[in-house]
């Protein structure tokens, strides 16, 4: 499963099928960007930088080819950007925690209630936006750890009935996931803030102990077992995207 690749069939060339792509199923992950090209397979090959490093001739043929992101030297190992995922999603499919991996994210499960008496104006208003009423929301490693459509819910979630009657009625209701959003009624930035930082804190409260006690262990030589230590770098980096996350949200309330 961590090999598998989904190629564009031959026989149906709107449909993929899992497969394999000989040595290039073989290359580990990097910071980079997606470099490859896929096409129906005549035959399943890897093309430039890899190519050359082989000294193998490149036919120009359907199939998979895969673009180097910057200059390897020979001998040197050739690396891959397996796609934007969180280092959870890295460790399930792919059996790996990457430590820098820019694209680390965590993932908050948020939604509006169906008890609440706002519930059909809250839903109407976040379906303009494009934002799902109930769902996973991320928080980011690098940049601004809120995205667009988690500060939208936010605002959306805390808005009280005039608010919302308002916003229905706005031509300029995709400013609600804007850092700057003008029209908010007072009070509600530090309303939603608010309630993100709790939920924050509530959240980072569910891991063992503090950042620094993993630190020392990831630290400490044959103190973890190869698979802890995976389990052990992950929640790490979990916790200091919640510690990053709540710092931003008490600078948006001050």
């Amino acid at each position: 499963m961590t090999r598998m690749n989904n190629i564009p069939a031959l026989e149906d060339r709107g449909q993929g099928v899992p497969g394999l792509i000989p040595f290039w199923d073989l290359c580990n992950h990097a910071n980079g960007r997606v470099s490859e090209q896929r096409s129906a397979p005549a035959c399943l090959q890897v093309e430039a930088a890899v190519a050359r490093c082989l000294r193998t001739t490149c036919r120009r043929k359907a199939g998979s080819v895969c673009y180097a992101s910057r200059d390897f030297e020979a001998g040197e190992q050739f690396f891959i950007f397996y796609g934007v995922r969180p280092n959870a999603e890295f460790l399930l499919h792919n059996g790996f925690v990457y430590r820098d991996n820019e694209h680390d994210a965590v993932a908050v499960r948020l939604g509006v209630s169906r008890g609440d008496a706002l519930h059909q104006r809250r839903c109407r208003l976040l379906e303009r936006l494009g934002v799902p009423a109930s769902g996973v929301f991320y928080l980011h490693r690098e940049g601004a750890p809120i995205d667009a459509s988690l500060l939208a819910f936010l605002r959306v979630f805390n808005m009280d009935a005039d608010a919302l009657d308002q916003w229905l009625l706005a031509d300029n209701v995709s400013e609600l996931g804007s850092d700057e959003c003008p029209g908010l009624p007072d009070g509600l930035e530090t309303t939603a803030w608010r309630f993100l930082h709790t939920r924050l804190g509530l959240l980072l409260r569910l891991y063992p102990g503090p950042a620094a006690d993993d630190r020392r262990l990831l630290a400490e030589p044959g103190a973890l077992t190869p698979r802890a230590r995976l389990a052990v770098t992950l929640r790490l980096g979990e916790k200091e995207i919640l510690e990053r996350a709540l710092l931003y949200a008490d600078q948006r309330m001050a």
